[in-house]
Protein backbone atom coordinates (compact mmCIF):
# COMPACT_ATOMS: atom_id res chain seq x y z
CA UNK A 1 0.00 0.00 0.00
CA UNK A 2 1.29 3.44 -0.89
CA UNK A 3 1.23 6.28 1.63
CA UNK A 4 -1.08 9.25 1.51
CA UNK A 5 0.79 12.52 0.95
CA UNK A 6 1.39 14.34 4.23
CA UNK A 7 -0.15 17.76 4.83
CA UNK A 8 3.23 19.35 4.12
CA UNK A 9 3.65 17.37 0.91
CA UNK A 10 0.16 18.31 -0.21
CA UNK A 11 0.81 21.99 0.44
CA UNK A 12 4.06 21.76 -1.52
CA UNK A 13 2.17 20.21 -4.42
CA UNK A 14 -0.48 22.92 -4.30
CA UNK A 15 2.21 25.60 -4.36
CA UNK A 16 3.85 23.85 -7.30
CA UNK A 17 0.66 24.07 -9.36
CA UNK A 18 -0.58 27.42 -8.01
CA UNK A 19 0.48 29.33 -11.13
CA UNK A 20 -0.86 26.73 -13.57
CA UNK A 21 -3.97 28.49 -14.89
CA UNK A 22 -5.05 25.35 -16.75
CA UNK A 23 -5.47 23.33 -13.56
CA UNK A 24 -9.14 23.11 -12.43
CA UNK A 25 -10.21 24.35 -9.01
CA UNK A 26 -13.63 22.72 -8.50
CA UNK A 27 -13.32 19.49 -10.49
CA UNK A 28 -11.69 16.56 -8.72
CA UNK A 29 -8.19 15.49 -9.71
CA UNK A 30 -5.36 13.91 -7.71
CA UNK A 31 -2.59 16.12 -6.31
CA UNK A 32 -0.34 15.12 -9.22
CA UNK A 33 0.41 12.43 -11.82
CA UNK A 34 -1.85 10.46 -14.16
CA UNK A 35 -5.58 9.78 -13.70
CA UNK A 36 -8.08 8.19 -16.07
CA UNK A 37 -11.28 6.14 -15.59
CA UNK A 38 -13.46 6.52 -12.50
CA UNK A 39 -13.67 3.18 -10.69
CA UNK A 40 -15.51 1.54 -7.80
CA UNK A 41 -18.02 4.29 -7.02
CA UNK A 42 -19.68 3.38 -3.74
CA UNK A 43 -21.37 4.91 -0.72
CA UNK A 44 -20.03 3.45 2.53
CA UNK A 45 -21.01 4.50 6.04
CA UNK A 46 -22.51 7.71 4.69
CA UNK A 47 -19.50 8.81 2.64
CA UNK A 48 -18.97 8.76 -1.12
CA UNK A 49 -15.87 6.89 -2.28
CA UNK A 50 -14.31 7.55 -5.66
CA UNK A 51 -11.61 5.25 -6.97
CA UNK A 52 -9.79 5.95 -10.21
CA UNK A 53 -7.09 4.70 -12.55
CA UNK A 54 -3.83 6.21 -11.33
CA UNK A 55 -0.10 6.11 -12.02
CA UNK A 56 1.84 7.23 -8.93
CA UNK A 57 5.07 7.51 -10.95
CA UNK A 58 4.04 10.39 -13.18
CA UNK A 59 1.68 11.88 -15.73
CA UNK A 60 1.57 8.99 -18.18
CA UNK A 61 -0.38 5.74 -18.47
CA UNK A 62 1.65 2.84 -17.07
CA UNK A 63 0.87 -0.18 -14.86
CA UNK A 64 -2.11 1.61 -13.35
CA UNK A 65 -3.14 1.49 -9.69
CA UNK A 66 -6.45 2.45 -8.08
CA UNK A 67 -6.29 5.92 -6.57
CA UNK A 68 -8.84 6.74 -3.88
CA UNK A 69 -10.68 9.78 -2.53
CA UNK A 70 -13.63 10.27 -0.18
CA UNK A 71 -16.29 12.96 0.13
CA UNK A 72 -19.20 13.76 2.40
CA UNK A 73 -20.90 16.10 -0.08
CA UNK A 74 -19.92 15.02 -3.65
CA UNK A 75 -17.85 18.16 -4.24
CA UNK A 76 -15.12 18.39 -1.56
CA UNK A 77 -12.73 15.43 -1.68
CA UNK A 78 -10.02 14.10 0.64
CA UNK A 79 -7.11 12.05 -0.67
CA UNK A 80 -6.70 8.55 0.76
CA UNK A 81 -3.98 5.94 0.28
CA UNK A 82 -3.75 4.16 -3.05
CA UNK A 83 -6.27 1.33 -2.79
CA UNK A 84 -4.93 -1.24 -5.25
CA UNK A 85 -1.34 -1.76 -6.37
CA UNK A 86 -0.36 -4.38 -8.98
CA UNK A 87 1.14 -7.50 -7.41
CA UNK A 88 4.48 -8.50 -8.90
CA UNK A 89 3.98 -11.87 -10.57
CA UNK A 90 0.29 -11.86 -9.66
CA UNK A 91 -2.85 -11.93 -11.79
CA UNK A 92 -2.85 -8.12 -11.88
CA UNK A 93 0.90 -7.75 -12.48
CA UNK A 94 0.26 -5.70 -15.64
CA UNK A 95 -2.00 -3.25 -13.83
CA UNK A 96 -5.19 -2.95 -11.80
CA UNK A 97 -7.56 -1.84 -14.53
CA UNK A 98 -11.13 -0.61 -14.30
CA UNK A 99 -14.04 -2.11 -12.41
CA UNK A 100 -16.75 -1.49 -9.82
CA UNK A 101 -17.56 -1.77 -6.11
CA UNK A 102 -20.41 -3.51 -4.29
CA UNK A 103 -21.50 -2.57 -0.75
CA UNK A 104 -22.39 -5.84 0.99
CA UNK A 105 -23.36 -4.28 4.31
CA UNK A 106 -20.45 -5.44 6.45
CA UNK A 107 -17.78 -4.99 3.79
CA UNK A 108 -17.15 -3.68 0.28
CA UNK A 109 -15.98 -5.88 -2.57
CA UNK A 110 -14.14 -4.55 -5.60
CA UNK A 111 -14.33 -6.24 -8.99
CA UNK A 112 -11.59 -5.12 -11.33
CA UNK A 113 -9.54 -6.12 -14.37
CA UNK A 114 -6.14 -7.76 -14.26
CA UNK A 115 -4.24 -7.58 -17.52
CA UNK A 116 -1.94 -9.76 -19.61
CA UNK A 117 -4.21 -11.68 -19.94
CA UNK A 118 -7.42 -9.80 -19.11
CA UNK A 119 -9.19 -11.47 -16.16
CA UNK A 120 -11.65 -10.49 -13.41
CA UNK A 121 -10.04 -9.89 -10.00
CA UNK A 122 -11.53 -9.11 -6.58
CA UNK A 123 -10.54 -7.37 -3.35
CA UNK A 124 -12.39 -6.72 -0.08
CA UNK A 125 -12.30 -4.15 2.73
CA UNK A 126 -14.30 -3.46 5.88
CA UNK A 127 -12.36 -0.43 7.14
CA UNK A 128 -14.23 2.71 8.12
CA UNK A 129 -12.46 4.61 5.34
CA UNK A 130 -11.86 1.61 3.01
CA UNK A 131 -8.11 2.18 3.18
CA UNK A 132 -6.95 -1.44 3.58
CA UNK A 133 -7.76 -4.02 0.90
CA UNK A 134 -7.27 -7.78 0.77
CA UNK A 135 -6.87 -9.10 -2.76
CA UNK A 136 -7.91 -12.59 -3.80
CA UNK A 137 -4.85 -14.11 -5.52
CA UNK A 138 -7.10 -16.20 -7.77
CA UNK A 139 -8.98 -14.72 -10.71
CA UNK A 140 -12.76 -14.85 -10.71
CA UNK A 141 -13.25 -15.23 -14.48
CA UNK A 142 -10.42 -16.05 -16.89
CA UNK A 143 -11.09 -14.17 -20.09
CA UNK A 144 -14.02 -14.26 -22.49
CA UNK A 145 -16.11 -17.42 -23.04
CA UNK A 146 -14.85 -19.81 -25.74
CA UNK A 147 -17.80 -18.89 -27.98
CA UNK A 148 -16.46 -15.33 -28.27
CA UNK A 149 -13.52 -14.45 -30.52
CA UNK A 150 -12.34 -11.27 -28.82
CA UNK A 151 -9.28 -10.77 -31.01
CA UNK A 152 -5.57 -11.30 -30.51
CA UNK A 153 -5.60 -9.59 -27.09
CA UNK A 154 -8.78 -11.42 -25.96
CA UNK A 155 -10.35 -8.06 -25.02
CA UNK A 156 -12.41 -8.67 -21.89
CA UNK A 157 -12.52 -6.03 -19.20
CA UNK A 158 -14.24 -3.63 -16.81
CA UNK A 159 -16.70 -5.72 -14.72
CA UNK A 160 -19.91 -4.03 -13.59
CA UNK A 161 -21.91 -5.94 -10.95
CA UNK A 162 -25.45 -5.41 -9.66
CA UNK A 163 -28.15 -7.32 -7.79
CA UNK A 164 -31.54 -8.49 -9.06
CA UNK A 165 -34.26 -10.37 -7.15
CA UNK A 166 -32.96 -13.71 -8.42
CA UNK A 167 -29.24 -13.16 -7.86
CA UNK A 168 -26.20 -11.21 -8.96
CA UNK A 169 -25.40 -10.13 -12.49
CA UNK A 170 -22.24 -8.89 -14.15
CA UNK A 171 -21.66 -7.28 -17.52
CA UNK A 172 -18.23 -7.30 -19.17
CA UNK A 173 -16.90 -5.25 -22.07
CA UNK A 174 -15.65 -7.24 -25.06
CA UNK A 175 -15.88 -7.58 -28.82
CA UNK A 176 -16.40 -10.13 -31.58
CA UNK A 177 -13.49 -10.09 -34.03
CA UNK A 178 -14.61 -8.75 -37.40
CA UNK A 179 -17.94 -7.59 -35.98
CA UNK A 180 -18.95 -5.24 -33.16
CA UNK A 181 -18.72 -4.56 -29.45
CA UNK A 182 -20.21 -6.95 -26.92
CA UNK A 183 -21.70 -6.54 -23.47
CA UNK A 184 -21.29 -10.05 -22.05
CA UNK A 185 -23.77 -11.07 -19.34
CA UNK A 186 -22.95 -13.33 -16.37
CA UNK A 187 -24.99 -14.50 -13.37
CA UNK A 188 -24.10 -15.71 -9.86
CA UNK A 189 -25.89 -16.75 -6.66
CA UNK A 190 -22.99 -15.90 -4.37
CA UNK A 191 -20.62 -13.50 -6.19
CA UNK A 192 -18.07 -16.33 -6.35
CA UNK A 193 -19.23 -18.80 -9.00
CA UNK A 194 -20.26 -17.12 -12.24
CA UNK A 195 -22.09 -18.54 -15.25
CA UNK A 196 -21.92 -16.93 -18.68
CA UNK A 197 -25.40 -16.43 -20.15
CA UNK A 198 -25.13 -14.56 -23.47
CA UNK A 199 -24.53 -11.04 -24.77
CA UNK A 200 -26.83 -8.51 -23.17
CA UNK A 201 -26.41 -6.54 -26.41
CA UNK A 202 -24.29 -6.79 -29.55
CA UNK A 203 -23.11 -3.69 -31.40
CA UNK A 204 -23.83 -3.42 -35.12
CA UNK A 205 -20.86 -1.71 -36.84
CA UNK A 206 -22.93 -1.15 -40.00
CA UNK A 207 -24.98 1.50 -38.17
CA UNK A 208 -23.89 5.12 -38.59
CA UNK A 209 -26.84 7.07 -37.14
CA UNK A 210 -27.05 8.48 -34.48
CA UNK A 211 -23.49 7.23 -33.93
CA UNK A 212 -21.11 4.50 -35.03
CA UNK A 213 -20.99 1.85 -32.27
CA UNK A 214 -17.39 0.91 -33.05
CA UNK A 215 -15.86 -2.56 -32.86
CA UNK A 216 -15.14 -2.79 -29.11
CA UNK A 217 -17.11 -1.87 -26.00
CA UNK A 218 -15.42 -1.20 -22.69
CA UNK A 219 -16.53 0.14 -19.29
CA UNK A 220 -20.10 -1.22 -19.59
CA UNK A 221 -22.68 -0.15 -16.99
CA UNK A 222 -26.17 -1.61 -16.60
CA UNK A 223 -28.68 0.20 -14.41
CA UNK A 224 -32.25 1.42 -14.13
CA UNK A 225 -33.37 5.04 -14.29
CA UNK A 226 -36.89 5.31 -12.91
CA UNK A 227 -37.48 1.74 -14.03
CA UNK A 228 -35.97 2.12 -17.51
CA UNK A 229 -33.21 -0.44 -18.24
CA UNK A 230 -30.08 1.32 -19.54
CA UNK A 231 -26.83 -0.09 -20.88
CA UNK A 232 -23.98 2.39 -21.11
CA UNK A 233 -20.78 1.51 -22.97
CA UNK A 234 -17.57 3.26 -23.95
CA UNK A 235 -17.08 2.84 -27.68
CA UNK A 236 -13.69 2.00 -29.16
CA UNK A 237 -12.40 0.80 -32.50
CA UNK A 238 -10.74 -2.64 -32.18
CA UNK A 239 -9.98 -2.05 -28.52
CA UNK A 240 -7.02 0.21 -29.26
CA UNK A 241 -8.45 3.58 -28.28
CA UNK A 242 -8.27 5.38 -31.63
CA UNK A 243 -11.99 6.12 -31.28
CA UNK A 244 -13.46 6.98 -27.90
CA UNK A 245 -16.89 8.12 -26.80
CA UNK A 246 -19.54 6.89 -24.36
CA UNK A 247 -22.99 5.86 -25.57
CA UNK A 248 -26.19 4.44 -24.12
CA UNK A 249 -28.93 2.03 -25.15
CA UNK A 250 -32.24 2.01 -23.27
CA UNK A 251 -35.43 0.04 -23.77
CA UNK A 252 -36.92 -3.29 -22.70
CA UNK A 253 -35.49 -6.58 -21.48
CA UNK A 254 -36.57 -9.82 -23.17
CA UNK A 255 -35.03 -12.94 -21.59
CA UNK A 256 -32.15 -10.78 -20.40
CA UNK A 257 -31.45 -9.37 -23.82
CA UNK A 258 -31.78 -5.61 -24.20
CA UNK A 259 -34.15 -4.41 -26.92
CA UNK A 260 -33.30 -0.70 -27.34
CA UNK A 261 -35.96 1.91 -28.02
CA UNK A 262 -33.63 4.88 -27.57
CA UNK A 263 -29.90 5.32 -27.96
CA UNK A 264 -27.40 8.13 -28.20
CA UNK A 265 -24.10 9.57 -27.10
CA UNK A 266 -23.66 10.36 -23.42
CA UNK A 267 -21.46 13.33 -24.31
CA UNK A 268 -20.92 14.92 -27.73
CA UNK A 269 -17.43 16.31 -27.09
CA UNK A 270 -14.09 14.53 -27.33
CA UNK A 271 -12.96 14.47 -23.71
CA UNK A 272 -15.64 12.80 -21.54
CA UNK A 273 -15.00 9.05 -21.49
CA UNK A 274 -15.32 5.81 -19.48
CA UNK A 275 -18.23 7.01 -17.30
CA UNK A 276 -19.25 4.99 -14.25
CA UNK A 277 -22.52 5.11 -12.32
CA UNK A 278 -23.71 4.47 -8.78
CA UNK A 279 -27.05 4.66 -6.99
CA UNK A 280 -26.82 6.67 -3.77
CA UNK A 281 -28.94 6.53 -0.62
CA UNK A 282 -31.25 9.21 -2.03
CA UNK A 283 -32.11 6.91 -4.93
CA UNK A 284 -30.24 9.05 -7.46
CA UNK A 285 -28.30 7.49 -10.31
CA UNK A 286 -25.03 9.43 -10.28
CA UNK A 287 -22.33 9.36 -12.93
CA UNK A 288 -18.74 10.56 -13.30
CA UNK A 289 -16.52 10.44 -16.37
CA UNK A 290 -12.85 10.93 -17.16
CA UNK A 291 -12.11 14.27 -18.84
CA UNK A 292 -9.13 13.44 -21.03
CA UNK A 293 -6.41 15.92 -21.86
CA UNK A 294 -6.26 17.53 -25.31
CA UNK A 295 -2.56 18.37 -25.45
CA UNK A 296 0.57 16.40 -26.19
CA UNK A 297 1.78 13.55 -24.01
CA UNK A 298 5.13 15.33 -23.72
CA UNK A 299 3.46 18.41 -22.23
CA UNK A 300 1.48 16.28 -19.78
CA UNK A 301 4.67 14.57 -18.60
CA UNK A 302 6.50 17.87 -18.26
CA UNK A 303 3.71 19.54 -16.27
CA UNK A 304 3.29 16.57 -13.94
CA UNK A 305 -0.45 16.03 -14.10
CA UNK A 306 -2.99 14.55 -16.51
CA UNK A 307 -6.70 13.83 -16.32
CA UNK A 308 -9.66 15.44 -14.55
CA UNK A 309 -12.88 13.95 -13.23
CA UNK A 310 -16.13 15.41 -14.56
CA UNK A 311 -18.68 17.03 -12.31
CA UNK A 312 -21.00 14.47 -10.73
CA UNK A 313 -24.01 14.12 -13.04
CA UNK A 314 -27.47 12.87 -12.15
CA UNK A 315 -29.27 10.70 -14.69
CA UNK A 316 -33.06 11.08 -14.90
CA UNK A 317 -36.00 10.70 -17.27
CA UNK A 318 -37.73 13.61 -18.96
CA UNK A 319 -41.56 13.57 -19.11
CA UNK A 320 -41.33 12.16 -22.66
CA UNK A 321 -39.23 9.24 -21.39
CA UNK A 322 -35.91 10.47 -22.80
CA UNK A 323 -32.77 9.93 -20.71
CA UNK A 324 -31.48 13.19 -19.25
CA UNK A 325 -28.39 14.47 -17.44
CA UNK A 326 -27.90 17.36 -15.05
CA UNK A 327 -25.20 18.39 -12.60
CA UNK A 328 -25.77 16.95 -9.13
CA UNK A 329 -27.53 19.52 -6.96
CA UNK A 330 -24.55 19.64 -4.58
CA UNK A 331 -22.52 21.50 -7.21
CA UNK A 332 -24.69 24.56 -6.51
CA UNK A 333 -23.21 24.80 -3.00
CA UNK A 334 -20.01 26.08 -4.63
CA UNK A 335 -21.72 29.22 -5.93
CA UNK A 336 -20.25 32.43 -4.56
CA UNK A 337 -20.64 35.79 -6.30
CA UNK A 338 -23.77 36.12 -8.47
CA UNK A 339 -24.54 38.41 -11.40
CA UNK A 340 -27.88 38.37 -13.19
CA UNK A 341 -29.52 39.97 -16.21
CA UNK A 342 -33.15 39.75 -17.32
CA UNK A 343 -34.74 40.41 -20.71
CA UNK A 344 -31.60 41.16 -22.71
CA UNK A 345 -31.82 42.02 -26.40
CA UNK A 346 -28.74 41.02 -28.37
CA UNK A 347 -28.07 42.89 -31.61
CA UNK A 348 -25.19 42.58 -34.10
CA UNK A 349 -22.51 45.05 -33.04
CA UNK A 350 -24.32 45.75 -29.76
CA UNK A 351 -22.98 45.95 -26.23
CA UNK A 352 -21.67 42.93 -24.36
CA UNK A 353 -23.96 42.42 -21.34
CA UNK A 354 -21.30 40.28 -19.64
CA UNK A 355 -18.42 42.68 -20.10
CA UNK A 356 -17.89 43.01 -16.35
CA UNK A 357 -17.49 39.25 -15.85
CA UNK A 358 -13.98 37.88 -15.56
CA UNK A 359 -12.94 34.48 -14.29
CA UNK A 360 -11.89 30.93 -15.05
CA UNK A 361 -14.07 29.24 -12.39
CA UNK A 362 -17.60 30.03 -13.49
CA UNK A 363 -21.10 28.68 -13.94
CA UNK A 364 -23.15 30.48 -16.59
CA UNK A 365 -26.85 29.78 -17.15
CA UNK A 366 -28.77 31.24 -20.08
CA UNK A 367 -32.50 30.89 -20.72
CA UNK A 368 -34.01 31.78 -24.08
CA UNK A 369 -37.04 30.97 -26.23
CA UNK A 370 -35.24 31.06 -29.58
CA UNK A 371 -36.88 31.75 -32.89
CA UNK A 372 -35.83 30.07 -36.12
CA UNK A 373 -33.42 32.88 -37.00
CA UNK A 374 -32.03 33.50 -33.53
CA UNK A 375 -28.33 33.01 -32.87
CA UNK A 376 -26.03 33.78 -29.96
CA UNK A 377 -22.40 33.23 -29.12
CA UNK A 378 -21.12 32.89 -25.55
CA UNK A 379 -17.34 33.34 -25.42
CA UNK A 380 -15.42 32.33 -22.31
CA UNK A 381 -11.73 32.38 -21.41
CA UNK A 382 -11.40 35.38 -23.71
CA UNK A 383 -8.19 37.40 -23.91
CA UNK A 384 -8.28 41.22 -23.71
CA UNK A 385 -7.38 41.44 -27.41
CA UNK A 386 -9.96 38.72 -28.27
CA UNK A 387 -7.33 36.63 -30.03
CA UNK A 388 -8.07 33.78 -27.65
CA UNK A 389 -11.62 32.69 -26.84
CA UNK A 390 -13.60 29.50 -26.43
CA UNK A 391 -17.02 29.89 -28.04
CA UNK A 392 -20.31 28.18 -27.25
CA UNK A 393 -22.61 28.94 -30.17
CA UNK A 394 -26.32 28.40 -30.66
CA UNK A 395 -27.95 28.55 -34.09
CA UNK A 396 -30.81 26.66 -35.70
CA UNK A 397 -31.32 24.25 -32.82
CA UNK A 398 -27.63 23.27 -32.70
CA UNK A 399 -25.14 23.97 -29.90
CA UNK A 400 -21.45 24.06 -30.85
CA UNK A 401 -18.33 24.04 -28.71
CA UNK A 402 -15.95 25.97 -30.96
CA UNK A 403 -12.30 25.65 -29.88
CA UNK A 404 -10.76 27.02 -33.08
CA UNK A 405 -9.54 30.17 -31.25
CA UNK A 406 -9.28 28.66 -27.77
CA UNK A 407 -5.49 28.92 -27.61
CA UNK A 408 -2.56 30.45 -29.43
CA UNK A 409 -0.56 27.37 -28.52
CA UNK A 410 0.06 24.86 -31.31
CA UNK A 411 0.34 22.01 -28.81
CA UNK A 412 -3.40 21.58 -28.20
CA UNK A 413 -6.44 20.12 -29.95
CA UNK A 414 -8.76 22.81 -31.34
CA UNK A 415 -11.40 20.69 -33.05
CA UNK A 416 -15.02 21.80 -32.61
CA UNK A 417 -18.06 19.66 -31.79
CA UNK A 418 -21.79 20.21 -32.28
CA UNK A 419 -25.05 18.57 -31.23
CA UNK A 420 -28.73 19.14 -32.00
CA UNK A 421 -30.73 20.08 -28.92
CA UNK A 422 -34.40 19.09 -28.56
CA UNK A 423 -36.32 22.06 -27.22
CA UNK A 424 -38.30 21.85 -23.98
CA UNK A 425 -41.59 23.74 -24.48
CA UNK A 426 -39.82 25.73 -27.19
CA UNK A 427 -37.22 26.94 -24.71
CA UNK A 428 -33.46 26.52 -24.42
CA UNK A 429 -31.74 26.29 -21.05
CA UNK A 430 -27.96 26.31 -21.31
CA UNK A 431 -25.66 25.67 -18.34
CA UNK A 432 -21.94 26.15 -18.96
CA UNK A 433 -19.25 25.26 -16.43
CA UNK A 434 -15.77 26.74 -16.92
CA UNK A 435 -12.92 25.55 -14.72
CA UNK A 436 -9.35 26.26 -15.83
CA UNK A 437 -8.96 24.01 -18.86
CA UNK A 438 -12.38 22.34 -18.50
CA UNK A 439 -15.64 23.28 -20.22
CA UNK A 440 -18.80 21.24 -19.54
CA UNK A 441 -22.05 22.19 -21.30
CA UNK A 442 -25.56 20.99 -20.39
CA UNK A 443 -28.30 21.90 -22.89
CA UNK A 444 -31.90 21.36 -21.74
CA UNK A 445 -30.73 18.43 -19.64
CA UNK A 446 -30.72 16.42 -22.88
CA UNK A 447 -27.37 17.09 -24.53
CA UNK A 448 -23.91 17.38 -22.99
CA UNK A 449 -20.73 18.67 -24.63
CA UNK A 450 -17.42 18.58 -22.80
CA UNK A 451 -14.01 19.75 -23.90
CA UNK A 452 -10.56 20.75 -22.72
CA UNK A 453 -9.12 24.14 -23.69
CA UNK A 454 -5.74 25.69 -22.90
CA UNK A 455 -5.52 29.48 -23.34
CA UNK A 456 -1.88 30.44 -23.65
CA UNK A 457 -2.33 33.59 -21.59
CA UNK A 458 -3.42 33.68 -17.95
CA UNK A 459 -5.22 36.94 -18.76
CA UNK A 460 -7.69 35.05 -20.98
CA UNK A 461 -10.54 35.14 -18.46
CA UNK A 462 -13.07 37.45 -20.12
CA UNK A 463 -16.68 36.59 -21.04
CA UNK A 464 -18.66 37.88 -24.03
CA UNK A 465 -22.24 37.35 -25.18
CA UNK A 466 -23.09 38.45 -28.71
CA UNK A 467 -25.62 37.62 -31.41
CA UNK A 468 -29.14 38.42 -32.53
CA UNK A 469 -31.57 37.07 -29.98
CA UNK A 470 -33.90 37.95 -27.12
CA UNK A 471 -32.43 36.44 -23.94
CA UNK A 472 -34.87 35.87 -21.09
CA UNK A 473 -32.34 35.43 -18.29
CA UNK A 474 -28.61 35.22 -17.67
CA UNK A 475 -27.13 34.08 -14.38
CA UNK A 476 -23.40 33.95 -13.71
CA UNK A 477 -21.78 32.59 -10.58
CA UNK A 478 -18.14 32.41 -9.59
CA UNK A 479 -17.52 28.99 -8.06
CA UNK A 480 -15.38 28.34 -5.00
CA UNK A 481 -12.37 26.08 -5.04
CA UNK A 482 -12.91 22.63 -3.52
CA UNK A 483 -9.36 22.63 -2.16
Amino acid sequence: MENTPSAAERQATLRRFAKDHHRPSYHFLPPANWMNDPNGLVQWQGAYHLFYQYNPKGAWHERVHWGHAVSQDLVHWRDLPVALTPTDGGIDDGGCWSGCAVNLGDHVRLFYTGVRPQVVCTATSADADLSTWRKDPQSLIDGPPPTVNAGERADFRDPYVWREDDGWYMVMGSREEGEGGLALLYRSDDLCEWTYLHPLLVGDPSIRDPFWPGTMWECPNFFYVEGLPVLMVSVQDKGKGELRYPAFYAGDLADWRLVPSQLGKIDHGDTFYAPLTMKDDQGRMLMWGWLQEARSKETQRELGWSGVMSLPRELFLHPDGALGQRPAAEVETLRVEHKEHRSVTLKPGGDNPLGEIRGSSLEIEIGVAPGAEDVFNLSVLTSPDKREETMIRYAGGVVTLDRSRSSQSEDVVKESYSASVPMTDGRLNLRVFVDGSVVEIFANGRVCLSGRVYPLHASSIGVRLTGACQIEQIDVWSLASIW
